[in-house]
């Protein structure tokens, strides 16, 4: 059975650009993985208001 890693801490890296109506923001995660292992890696997330609030991981970053 796969099990998705558990999120331990996240920070934001400043205040994140305005692109277009969107916020890009840089974010610094700590995972731990099933194994117990931990992982930190930077993450790009983009964060939009309309027509509702959504945020979600820029996976081509």
């Amino acid at each position: 059975m796969w099990a998705r890693p558990k999120l331990l801490v996240y920070v934001l890296l400043g205040d994140g650009k305005n692109v277009n109506e969107s916020l890009v923001a840089q974010v610094k995660i700590k995972l731990e993985m099933a194994d117990g292992k931990v992982s930190e890696k930077t993450a790009t997330y983009i964060v939009n208001t309309r027509p509702e609030v959504t945020v979600f991981r820029n996976m081509l970053r």
